[in-house]
């Protein structure tokens, strides 16, 4: 007679182990286990099954799991788990039926946008344009049902930094950069980068140092900063030549973590608080026809105390598929969607929900060359893929080696299965691509004087079934995969991370004889927002419109 199976075994015998254990314990037991584990525990035997579906913090963790969430390291203490479980259902049926939500509505001052990305983890910034208020920048913080705050605005006086540069902010750490032109040296451009309050505008109470210094060149360049933790990225790039240099520093402690002065491409984005990937084309000549598209060079850093060796190190290679079409490759472009996961130690928010560093996606563009000097490139493709399809594959152990031969090379046909790219994926005039987590939110007419059309395509692979959702099927009927029509692109292979699509368009409220303009969305996990402005009189109405998910 053959063994039994292990869970047959377990299951035959079900009372006689568990009643060496009391129901606290293996309550404990499961509650410390995997959502795979605690499903896994629930097939082995009825006992374990009604175990697990009595209690309720079981099943809120595996809801949690079934939308491509985790929970957050600050729950939220004013709600039970059913009441958990409740708002997580409403939250996903309203991505996926968006056409039910009637937005709110905000009034501004008169004023303009001034940060590059002026929403973020849902707090819209604003600058007043007052006689008397020249130098005072507006925050609203809107609603949030995940962290169970109410709709809450202030402002900060800039007086000190007067011609102020840019703006950057982590809610999640109430951090306000603030990034100052202050002169020139040997050619470089230099900016001080102060770290300050987001609630007060003094100086940040976990900032080493009031500001630090970054020097770079100024052809054609730009300056942009990111923030992942404690690890504060001041990055500049240039077009002519394609260019990028990057310093990387703990805003905590005040030390350099990494820098990189790398030529051949515009583009990096910070992955972690401690890697960065890079866009490279395959050949260094932009006009050389066909071949390989390129690849992504991955880098690790902060592996040392030493800061005069700690140059980020190149530790993999993601290849790109290869271009089979007539046209060349100019550049490959790469846009991170913002990270807003947090960790122990930092400024953290109570919340219901959490997402981690790379549950969030990443946009490659790879693009022909112009057909005139001063048009941009159309894109051959543009791929989609998470940030954990990177991550998971490059060493976790320290790297050692700068030696570019020894860095690993992933070919394409290893993680392509994690990729997926669509058909309409392109923006096309005014429209543009916003991404939040898992989504991407494309955005059509959306500069203008309508409203705009939207397709929302969500990748995360959990929330694509109807498994236990509480929510209507029709939309895993929508799972498709969206592959390019143009044939002449090589088809990505592989067909696991496919995306659904919902589309959708703004609503506008006004009558029709009142003149509209309607600025481009910006999009959170819990929000979509528009600023439209409206002429009423002889001055323009600002109004911030808030589609809350």
């Amino acid at each position: 007679m053959s063994p039994l199976s292990p869970t047959r075994m377990v299951g035959s015998s079900s009372r006689s182990l568990f009643d060496m254990l009391s129901t606290d314990i293996l309550l404990l037991i499961l509650s410390v286990s995997t959502p795979a584990t605690i499903r896994q525990c629930q097939r082995v035997c009825c006992f374990l099954r009604d175990l697990v579906h009595s209690d309720m913090y079981l099943q809120y963790l595996l809801e949690l799991d079934t939308y491509g969430y985790t929970e957050p390291l600050n729950p939220r203490r004013d709600l039970g788990y059913a009441e958990k479980i409740a708002l997580l259902r409403d939250h996903t049926s309203r991505w996926r039926n968006p056409g039910i939500i009637s937005p709110d509505y905000y009034e501004l001052p008169p004023g303009r946008t001034i940060s590059p990305r002026p929403f973020v983890n849902g707090t819209f910034v604003w600058k007043a344009e007052a006689d008397n208020d020249s130098d005072r920048i507006c925050f609203y913080q809107l609603p949030s049902r995940n962290k169970g705050t109410e709709f809450k605005h202030w402002s900060v006086d800039l007086a000190e930094f007067r011609g102020f540069d840019s703006l950057w902010i982590d809610p999640e750490q109430e951090l306000l950069v603030v990034v100052m032109k202050t002169g020139t040296d040997s050619g470089n451009t230099i900016y001080e980068i102060h770290l300050r309050s987001l609630g007060t505008g003094q100086v940040h109470p976990m900032a080493a140092t009031e500001h630090s210094v970054l020097y770079y060149s100024t052809i054609l360049g730009s300056l942009r900063i990111e923030v992942i933790g404690h690890s504060l990225a001041a990055i500049t790039s240039s077009s002519l030549p394609h260019a990028v240099r990057t310093v990387v520093w703990d805003w905590a402690t005040g030390q350099q973590l990494s820098y990189l002065a790398y030529e051949g491409s515009s583009q990096l984005e910070l992955l972690s608080e401690k890697s960065f990937v890079v866009s490279q084309t395959s050949d260094p000549d932009p006009f050389s026809p066909g071949g390989s598209s390129g690849c992504l060079k991955l880098y690790q850093f902060g592996y040392t105390q030493d800061a005069r060796s700690n140059q980020a190190i190149h530790t993999a290679s993601f290849e790109l598929p290869v271009n089979t079409s007539e046209d060349t490759i100019s550049e490959i472009k790469l846009y991170a969607a913002p990270n807003t996961a947090t960790k122990s130690g930092y400024y953290t928010s109570t919340k219901v929900y959490d997402q981690r560093p790379s549950d969030r996606l990443l946009r490659i563009e790879v693009l022909a060359p112009p057909k005139y000097f001063y048009h941009g490139g159309a894109a051959l493709k543009t791929i989609y893929a998470p940030v954990s399809a990177l991550m998971h594959l490059f060493p976790n152990a320290r790297p050692e080696a700068t030696d570019p031969l020894n860095c690993l090379i992933i070919p394409w046909d290893r993680w392509s299965n994690r990729t997926s790219w669509t058909a309409d994926a392109e923006p096309a005039g005014n429209s543009c691509v916003r991404m939040s987590g898992w989504r991407a939110v494309i955005i059509k007419q959306s500069l203008g004087v309508g409203p705009s059309n939207l397709s929302i395509l969500e990748f995360c692979q959990k929330r694509l079934g109807s498994r236990g959702t509480g929510v209507s099927s029709r939309y895993a009927s929508q799972e498709v995969d969206m592959s390019p029509g143009d044939q002449k692109i090589n088809k990505v292979s592989g067909d696991k991370f496919v995306s659904a699509k919902t589309s959708w368009t703004l609503r506008s409220v006004s009558p029709s004889s009142m003149m509209e303009w309607y600025d481009r969305p910006w999009v959170d996990e819990e929000h979509l927002i528009q600023r439209k402005m409206v002429m009423s009189g002889s001055a323009p109405r600002h109004i911030l419109m808030d589609y809350s998910f």
